[in-house]
């Protein structure tokens, strides 16, 4: 029983590491549509803090109010330009089946 526990406090404990590890690739890669809008949110010097679960709280919510217009018209931008490409990854693979 308790080698079975052991087990399986390993293979929790490997899972973390791989899912930590595809986290901080991810972050790193800076292609993602999450990446390019905390990009935009940090020219702003918005924060996301992590000790409260990535969210946003007082000064970085007044922050993002204030300059909601220009920051909002850069995410629709980066969201235009993103359906975009998948557009075209689409229409390529669709093409090659053919």
């Amino acid at each position: 029983m308790i080698a079975g526990i052991n087990t399986s406090k390993n293979y929790l404990k490997k899972t973390k590491g791989k899912i930590k590890d595809f986290k901080n690739e991810r972050k790193r890669s800076g292609e993602g549509i999450e990446s390019e809008m905390v990009t935009v949110l940090k020219r702003f010097r918005i924060e996301i803090r992590a000790y409260h679960g990535g969210t946003l709280h007082g000064k970085d919510v007044r922050k993002l109010m204030n300059d909601s217009s220009d920051i909002f018209m850069l995410f629709a931008n980066i969201l235009k330009a993103k359906r975009m490409q998948v557009r075209r990854q689409c229409d390529r693979s669709s093409m090659q089946k053919v």
